[in-house]
């Protein structure tokens, strides 16, 4: 990926909202993705997004979208990077997620330093 561009990533709503032209709740946030897929198509920005988040979508997901998951997966995706993971990054993900935790000091981010106690390979 061209680093000298603007990256992005997006989570599988974004995807949904932009398939399924959902404007209920936001109806300027179509406009804004679509921006963004236009921006992505030729080449000015880059988007990353999870194996796991795309594991979410689904053909009943996108059923009014008009696209097909093989289309989606062919066509659609061929412009973003996608980030897999594997079962270290999963366990220390969780460990994570299990935590509870406090800001006792407003400066200081604690899921932040979690993380990187955690996941220093990918800091």
């Amino acid at each position: 990926m061209n680093t000298d561009r603007p990256v992005f990533f997006w989570d599988s709503c974004v995807f949904f909202r932009y398939l399924n032209r959902d404007t209920a709740d936001h109806p300027d946030y179509l406009e804004h993705i679509a921006r963004f897929v236009s921006d992505l198509d030729q080449k000015r920005i880059g988007v990353f997004c999870s194996g796991m988040a795309l594991a979410e979508i689904t053909p009943t997901a996108i059923v009014t979208s008009g696209r097909t998951i093989k289309d989606f997966y062919d066509t659609f995706m061929a412009h973003f990077t996608v980030i897999h993971t594997n079962n270290e990054i999963m366990k220390s993900v969780a460990q994570v997620k299990g935590r509870s935790y406090i800001h006792k000091d407003p400066q200081e981010n604690q899921k932040s330093v979690i993380y990187q106690r955690l996941m220093p390979s990918i800091w």
